[in-house]
């Protein structure tokens, strides 16, 4: 980036290139280069001779230029494809690679033009990293945004360390060890210039979107969602907390959102779940916070268009919240299961039914698909006697989406290890509200209505999705739940049940197929 270029001598033997250094600098910088046009040819000029060595030849450049590399978008993609090369070639120098992301690409990522390619070449580095290190990408990201202090990687100067060696650390806070000799950066322009201009756009899209604008103004937001996700999904978040009439619109609009803006998406949920600054429970102690139900409402609607597993995560991070609760004394209870019980209203369509009608009853004497047909929220024989045969047919439609979503589901908690501990741990939340002493009888006996019926939920979830061999394997008999895991005899039976039907069932054609005599006694 020369600024100017002047003659050292009358023959232009030497040539001094003066170099714009970051803006916050009271004295500029300057780079000589004497005979450039022979430092090639004298082998001087700066060479990356192995993958290994190219973060710290670059290291000079990157720190003039920064957030300029948007400028170049083929330039950028290219440094991400150079990352992503070293991040599989150099396990062992995972850290400096990075580092090298973190620092120079996702801000001048965020400067760039918004583009799906390049959402999806920076996902192609993220998505190989673990869920900690990614999720520390995003909280480092939104910390730069959102407060404007980037701290860069520098060459080291002075002390025994060689002129080029780079101190790329795992955070931004941690990147200079000796801050004496190398101060850290203060606020840069451009970057809280980017962050007031992205929060102005953001809401002043989000005034305009409706169901009539959804479809020019859900490309406008995710166009944005593209560049900085973590600064704008969590605005748009925000907004959904506390207009819950925004969640249908915003799902819709978010139809455009690459597989890394979804990502940013659970990991913005995560972070607001967090806050300790919002209370999770309304002023009367019973009901779940607007903005916790609103978000609940969120979730389920966003997982029912994105089907992404991070839908685990806030599950998990529900589950560690109960068994937090649930091994601390007078732990007041976790309202944060309405997460839990939205999802698979939503995805599933289970939900607790106050008055089944007299074809509802009578399908219980059948069998297993009569069942779930009869009591599916969606299915025909709960659509009124005056229903049209449209209506007939799309909710056949929605019968069979709500059948691979549940599925989905299903197979999302019992892959990722979830089923059995949410089982026991929900079971032993309930009955441990009932021990409660902080609040009064009724306040205690509504929440745990409330909680049973989630408890419910979650077994007929399993219960109508799994194989009785799959469920057997997963969830064991009653007496474990009760013996080994503190499980209620009467929670135990619940959940243990199908397993000791699966097993008896299995006894009875063994001993067919052995051929001995099967003699069954009804006891009154």
């Amino acid at each position: 980036l020369p600024l100017q270029s002047q003659c050292a001598t009358e023959n232009h033997a030497a040539r001094k290139s003066y170099v714009l250094s970051p803006p916050d600098r009271d004295s500029s910088e300057a780079f000589f280069y004497e005979d450039f046009w022979l430092l090639e040819a004298a082998e001087k000029l700066p060479k990356a001779r192995s993958i290994a060595s190219l973060p710290r030849e670059l290291a000079p450049w990157l720190n003039v230029a920064f957030t300029r590399l948007h400028q170049s978008p083929a330039l950028l993609m290219r440094l991400m494809r150079l990352c992503r090369y070293g991040l599989r070639q150099q396990p062992d120098e995972e850290h400096i690679w990075l580092g090298f992301l973190r620092s120079w690409l996702l801000p001048a990522y965020s400067f760039a033009v918004p583009s799906a390619g390049l959402s999806n070449e920076l996902w192609l580095i993220i998505s190989t990293l673990p869920l900690a290190k990614r999720y520390g990408l995003y909280r480092d990201w939104h910390g730069v945004l959102s407060s404007g202090c980037p701290v860069l990687p520098r060459t080291a100067t002075g002390g025994t360390e060689e002129p080029n060696s780079l101190d790329v650390a795992m955070s931004l806070d941690d990147v200079l060890e000796d801050v004496d000799s190398a101060p850290a950066q203060s606020a840069y322009v451009e970057v809280e210039a980017l962050s007031l201009e992205v929060r102005r756009q953001v809401r002043s899209m989000m005034r305009r979107l409706s169901g009539d604008t959804v479809k020019l103004v859900g490309r406008q937001i995710c166009a944005l969602c593209h560049a900085t996700p973590t600064l704008a999904l969590k605005i748009v978040l925000d907004q959904v907390c506390s207009y819950d009439n925004l969640i249908d619109s915003v799902v819709k609009a978010f139809r455009y959102l690459t597989p890394l803006d979804v990502d940013v998406m659970f990991y913005v949920i995560l972070s607001t779940l967090d806050d300790p600054t919002s209370s999770p429970v309304k002023d009367d102690g019973i009901n779940a916070a607007h903005w916790l139900q609103s978000l609940s409402l969120f979730v389920a609607a966003f997982s029912h268009r994105h089907e992404s597993p991070g839908l685990a995560y806030v599950l998990g991070y529900v589950l560690k919240k109960i068994v937090r609760m649930v091994a601390t004394e007078d732990a007041p209870p976790v309202f944060e299961t309405t997460l839990i019980s939205e999802a698979i209203s939503r995805l599933a369509a289970i939900d607790v039914m106050a008055n089944a009608t007299d074809d509802q009853i009578l399908a219980l004497q059948g069998g297993y698909y009569l069942n779930l047909e009869a009591f599916s929220m969606v299915s025909p024989l709960v659509l009124p006697q005056e229903a049209t045969v449209d209506a007939v047919l799309a909710a056949g439609t929605d019968t069979r989406l709500t059948r691979r979503l549940a599925q989905w589901v299903t197979g999302l908690v019992v892959s990722n290890d979830q089923a059995l501990p949410l089982a026991v741990a929900m079971s032993i939340h309930a009955d441990k509200i009932l021990k409660m002493s902080s609040l009064p009888l009724s306040s205690t006996l509504i929440i745990y209505d409330r909680e049973l019926e989630r408890v419910y939920q979650l077994f007929n979830l399993l219960y109508m999705n799994l194989k009785p061999e799959r469920y057997a394997k997963v969830i064991p008999g009653p007496h474990t739940l009760a013996s080994k895991y503190g499980l209620s005899w009467a929670l135990a039976i619940l959940w243990g049940r199908p397993n000791v039907a699966f097993h008896l069932a299995q006894s009875l054609k063994q001993w067919e197929s052995d051929g001995e005599p099967i003699n069954v006694k009804i006891v009154e």
